[in-house]
């Protein structure tokens, strides 16, 4: 399992984000929102970055969260309750 540091993670969404925006304006709404799934599970593993206080995810080897479950990267940076609350 390979870390990602935030400035990579943030390159990844930009990325993803302007994948998105050419799909978009290209008719291709689905393979857009393809995409923008990305760009929302790298956002929630920038904020689990900043609610360990480290510059690398997963933090502290916790390889187990490397997942793609929202609703456990959502508990992990401390937004779940915000969301389904």
């Amino acid at each position: 399992m390979t870390t990602l540091t935030k400035e990579q993670i943030q390159q990844l969404i930009d990325s993803h984000s302007q994948d998105a925006a050419i799909l978009k304006s290209g008719g291709r709404k689905v393979g857009a929102f393809y995409h923008l799934g990305y760009v929302v599970e790298l956002s929630l593993k920038m904020c689990i970055c900043s609610c360990y206080n480290t510059n690398v995810f997963p933090p502290n080897n916790m390889f187990k969260y490397a997942l793609h479950e929202y609703d456990k990267l959502l508990a992990l940076a401390g937004l779940y309750k915000d969301i389904y609350n």
